[in-house]
């Protein structure tokens, strides 16, 4: 993929906060292979993941 998707099991992002990683997950980061899951699953879905 490419641009490649975000480590999130990186160091740098073990510092985020549950809700940091939350929106990450739901919305994406942008340009890059992240895509957010907000339109497909629900938030207590993606909360519980």
């Amino acid at each position: 993929m490419s641009p490649r998707a975000t480590d999130l099991t990186s160091s740098s992002v073990q510092n985020y906060s549950d809700q940091e990683l939350n929106w990450i997950i739901e919305n994406g980061i942008r340009f890059t292979g992240m895509p957010g899951f907000g339109k497909v699953e629900t938030p207590e879905h993606i909360w519980a993941s």
